[in-house]
């Protein structure tokens, strides 16, 4: 009867939150120069038909904010958390050139804030999830709802400085340090098109080389550019956070709101753009605080800074790659930039290449219809969005549920994408 009555609940939800995305206004979830919209946004497709939300700040030095999203037993006080907070729209107003009516209609996600978690026979897995360089935390909001629906319970991480708004439980709002986090984009169009030049020639060479040594020297190259090279700073700060973070996981799991709802010896990581270098920084230790079971990057080509030593994931890894970013009249591809990591790594791999997509497909943008071949590739932005939506719950199923996956089903389900498997060696 139960399971009868969450169904029935999930349809009402789904068709209630579905009704609403086909009028309400969709804004921009990282720094853009105007407001985009969008008609609809997939469904969660989990068996947890009620989702819940809540955001905590950690009382360490860098002060980290933190978002959850899980199954929910209830709709708590009813309210649905919007996909940008008043402050977060108002910030988004003072950093970017558009207007505040534009924020208005600050579209609701599927998600209850602070709702009861639902109560399980076993504490639900973990995924931690980090935004792309000047992203914000909720910019992969639907991926991690729909992990949540799965029986997941999904942390992203705000980073104080170098996310784009970081918005504290109490309403303070810190943006960007840009004295120590420079801006990457060159003053003129020209420069930026010679810069997307050098970087597509750079990555074609990676793909043309012989040998994975070759490939590792042509990689050091790329980040010892001047512009690329001062993404270490942020990439090894973040490290640390979400090290910080899993050393809290313990005790949350013990008391607090989560007390035994999480499981902390299957946890999971993956992450955007910087996120994925970071979640590659993240799986290469081979120590963590926490069971770190599996990790995925999410078109994020690997940097190796002067000095730095080579780093192997030492779990399960997933990588996926755009063949399409278009920046300043160059298609950037990235597929195959990282092929030297998954060559040297121990553990399961997958390899997924989306054909015609874009870095910000990887994104809730890529359901931005106003952006379609533009800034995002050439294909149905929602079925893109579906399909990265059922890898992410596959690959994490397999790694922390061991649960198994019928790889071919998953690789014809779509003309979309590629995918190479590559069993533990």
């Amino acid at each position: 009867m139960r399971d009868r009555f969450a169904e029935r609940l999930n349809c009402e939800h789904t068709l209630r939150m579905n009704m609403k995305r086909l009028f309400l206004t969709l804004v921009p979830i990282f720094a853009l120069s105007s407001c985009l919209s969008t008609d609809f946004l997939p469904p969660q497709e989990g068996a947890y038909g009620i989702l819940g939300t809540t955001v905590f700040q950690l009382d360490d030095p860098r002060n980290l904010v933190i978002q959850a999203w899980y199954p929910a037993a209830n709709i708590g006080e009813g309210k649905l958390d919007p996909l940008l907070k008043k402050e977060q729209a108002e910030a988004f107003v003072s950093f970017l050139p558009i207007g505040k009516e534009q924020f208005e209609n600050r579209m609701p996600s599927s998600s209850y804030i602070d709702a009861p978690i639902m109560p399980s026979t076993s504490p639900y897995p973990i995924i931690i999830f980090d935004h792309g360089f000047e992203g914000y935390e909720k910019q992969n909001m639907t991926q991690m709802e729909n992990l949540a629906s799965n029986g997941y319970v999904v942390f992203s991480i705000s980073h104080p400085g170098e996310s784009f708004v970081t918005v504290y439980p109490d309403g303070r709002i810190v943006g960007i340090d840009k004295e120590r986090y420079p801006s990457l984009r060159a003053p003129t169009k020209k420069e930026r098109k010679a810069n997307a030049a050098q970087t597509n020639g750079i990555i074609s060479d990676i793909r043309e080389a012989d040998s994975d040594k070759e490939k590792i020297e042509i990689m050091r190259l790329l980040s010892s550019i001047s512009r690329i090279s001062k993404l270490k700073i942020p990439i090894d700060e973040r490290t640390t956070d979400v090290l910080n973070f899993m050393e809290r996981l313990p005790e949350m799991s013990r008391q607090g709101f989560f007390t035994g709802a999480i499981d902390i010896e299957n946890v999971g990581m993956y992450g955007h753009s910087m996120g994925g270098n970071v979640t590659h920084a993240i799986a290469s230790l081979g120590e963590w605080p926490v069971g770190l079971k599996a990790a995925a990057n999410l078109d994020g080509p690997q940097l190796i800074f002067p000095g730095d030593k080579i780093t192997i994931p030492q779990v399960p890894f997933m990588m996926a790659y755009s063949t399409a970013t278009y920046i300043d009249g160059i298609t950037v591809n990235l597929a195959g930039a990282n092929d030297w990591v998954l060559s040297e790594c121990n553990y399961d791999t997958w390899r997924i290449v989306f054909n015609g997509t874009t870095h910000v497909n990887f994104s809730d943008l890529t359901y931005a219809k106003i952006l379609e071949g533009k800034s995002t590739g050439k294909i149905d932005g929602y079925t893109m969005g579906v399909a990265l939506d059922r890898l992410l719950v596959a690959w994490f199923d397999k790694n922390l549920k061991n649960q198994d996956t019928d790889m071919v089903r998953l690789e014809q389900s779509y003309d979309l994408w590629e995918l190479d498997y590559h069993p533990a060696k």
